[in-house]
C-alpha cells in the first residue's frame, strides 16, 4: 500500500521550495514514492488561518503586504561580467509597491569562489529585508521553485575554429542541460529572459521546444540594446536631441541577423502654429502662436544622409566591451521595469518573442519585433510601422531564420581569415608585377591599332 505525501505552501517560501526539490528527487529514484503539491497565494493561506483563529488580523495584514511586494530573481550563467551591472540595477530599481527580495546566482561551469565573492560584495547593499538579498546557490532547482524571473546568460561564444553548425549545436546543448531543472521545479507563470548574448533568438527558440512547464509567451529575448547602440549616432546625424528620441526598433533573428529600422525611429517634434497677428504684426507683445508637440519618424531627416553606417562602423571600432555591456544591462532592466509595472503597459520595446502571425511573420520560433505588455503577456505591437529599409526585408530575415533552425552540425564551414601582407618588399614586388602587366596590355593595344590601320 503506497502513501501519498502532500506538500502545501506558498511559492515565495524557501522551505516549500526545498521540500518540493527533495520530493521530486525521491519520486525519480524511489518506485513507490508519490507526492502532491498544494500551492496557494499568501492571501489565501492567511484567510484560512484567520478563520481557524491561529493568526492575528493586524499581523496577517502586515505580513501579507510584505509578501505581495517580494520578487525573486534567479540568474543562470552568473559568471558573465554583465551580471554585476544587472544586480546593481535590480537592487536600485524603483518598482512602486514591489521590490527585489531575493536574487539567486548560479553557474555550473564556473568556480564557486568567484560567485561567493559576488554574493559578499552585493550583501553590503541596503534593503528592507532581513538576510542576504543576493545568494549563491549550487542547486538551481531549489531556487527555481520560488523564482518569478529567470535570467539566462549561458551561451557559447563564437569561435573562428568552429563552423556555424557546430557553434549552434554547442549552444543548443548548453541550454538543453538547463531544461530538466526548469521543467521539474519552475512555475508555469515564471518569466524567462535572455540578454542579447551569442545566438540569442536561436537559444530562445530551442527553449520553446524543450521546455514543457513554461508558457512559450513568457520566454523573451531583450534586443533593444542594438537600437541603443545606434541611437546616439542617429541623433547626431539627424541633429535631434537624444531626450526627444525613442529607441530604434530592432527586427530579425538576433544573433544571426538583424535590422535596426532607424528610419522608423520616433522622435518628438514641436510644431509652431502662428496666429493671424503674427503675419500682420511682427513686433507684437502678445502671444504670436502655440507650440504643439507631435510624433514623427526620422525618415525625412535621414533620407539623404549616407554617412550613418560609416559613422556606426567607426564608433564600433572605438567602443569597448564595457560600453556594450552597459547597453545590454540598461535594456534588460527596462524590460524588468515594464514587466513589474502591471499587466498592461503602453511602452513599446524591441524583444524577441514567439511569432503569432503579426507583421506577416509565420516563423515557428522567436523573432525580434516591437512588442507591448498586454494582459500579462508580451504581444507584438501590431499597430507599429513596418520597416522601410530599401536594402533588407524582414521576410528575407525570416527565411534565413527558418534555414538556421534546421541547420545540421558541421554545415557552413568555418571562416578562414585572410590577412594581406603589409611588408614594403612584398608591396614593391606587387607594384612591379602590376607595371609589367600594364606594359603588356599597352603593347597588345598598339598591335591591334597598327593592324587596323594596315587593313584600312
Amino acid at each position: 500500500m503506497g502513501v501519498q505525501i502532500i506538500i502545501s505552501g506558498e511559492s515565495q517560501c524557501e522551505s516549500f521550495a526545498k521540500l518540493c526539490a527533495i520530493a521530486d528527487y525521491l519520486s525519480q529514484n524511489l518506485p513507490n514514492f508519490c507526492y502532491r503539491i498544494i500551492e496557494k497565494s499568501v492571501l489565501e493561506w492567511k484567510k484560512k488561518l484567520r478563520k481557524e483563529g491561529n493568526i492575528d488580523d493586524q499581523e496577517s495584514k502586515g505580513s501579507t503586504e510584505d509578501y505581495a511586494k517580494n520578487i525573486t530573481v534567479c540568474i543562470s550563467g552568473a559568471s558573465h561580467p554583465l551580471t554585476m551591472y544587472i544586480i546593481s540595477g535590480l537592487l536600485d530599481m524603483s518598482l512602486g509597491h514591489k521590490s527585489i527580495a531575493k536574487i539567486f546566482i548560479y553557474d555550473k561551469e564556473y568556480s564557486q569562489t568567484f560567485l561567493e565573492y559576488v554574493e559578499t560584495e552585493c550583501s553590503y547593499v541596503g534593503n528592507n529585508y532581513p538576510g542576504k538579498v543576493v545568494k549563491y546557490t549550487n542547486k538551481m532547482g531549489m531556487a527555481l521553485a520560488s523564482c518569478d524571473l529567470l535570467i539566462i546568460m549561458d551561451y557559447v561564444p563564437f569561435s573562428l575554429d568552429l563552423s556555424i553548425g557546430d557553434w549552434l549545436a554547442l549552444n543548443a546543448r548548453c541550454l538543453k542541460k538547463l531544461a530538466p531543472m526548469i521543467n521539474a521545479s519552475a512555475s508555469r507563470n515564471m518569466y524567462i529572459v535572455l540578454p542579447n548574448l551569442g545566438p540569442a533568438c536561436y537559444n530562445a527558440t530551442i527553449l520553446t521546444k524543450v521546455l514543457t512547464s513554461i508558457n512559450k509567451k513568457n520566454i523573451v529575448v531583450v534586443t533593444s540594446d542594438l537600437g541603443l547602440e545606434l541611437a546616439p549616432i542617429a541623433a547626431e546625424v539627424a541633429e535631434v536631441e537624444m531626450k526627444n528620441m525613442f529607441c530604434p526598433p530592432v527586427w530579425g533573428f538576433v544573433g544571426i541577423n538583424h535590422l535596426v529600422d532607424i528610419r522608423n525611429t520616433i522622435h518628438k517634434y514641436n510644431v509652431f502654429q502662428p496666429y493671424n497677428r503674427y503675419v500682420k504684426v511682427r513686433k507684437s507683445s502678445l502671444c504670436v502662436g502655440v507650440l504643439t508637440p507631435e510624433f514623427r519618424t526620422l525618415d525625412y531627416l535621414l533620407h539623404f544622409k549616407e554617412n550613418l553606417w560609416t559613422k556606426l562602423l567607426e564608433a564600433k571600432k572605438k567602443a569597448n566591451n564595457e560600453e556594450l555591456s552597459i547597453n545590454k544591462a540598461i535594456s534588460l532592466l527596462k524590460f524588468v521595469q515594464v514587466w513589474l509595472s502591471g499587466p498592461n503597459s503602453d511602452d513599446i520595446l524591441s524583444l524577441g518573442v514567439v511569432c503569432n502571425g503579426s507583421f506577416g511573420l509565420s516563423f515557428d520560433g522567436v523573432f525580434s519585433q516591437p512588442v507591448k505588455f498586454t494582459g500579462g503577456f508580451w504581444q507584438p505591437a501590431v499597430d507599429y510601422l513596418m520597416p522601410i529599409d530599401p536594402h533588407i526585408n524582414i521576410l528575407y530575415l525570416e527565411e534565413i531564420a527558418k534555414k538556421i533552425i534546421y541547420l545540421k552540425k558541421s554545415e557552413l564551414p568555418k571562416i578562414n581569415s585572410y590577412f594581406p601582407c603589409t611588408c614594403p618588399k612584398q608591396n614593391k614586388l606587387i607594384g612591379l608585377e602590376q607595371e609589367k602587366h600594364e606594359e603588356k596590355i599597352k603593347v597588345q593595344e598598339d598591335k591591334v591599332q597598327k593592324s587596323i590601320i594596315f587593313t584600312e
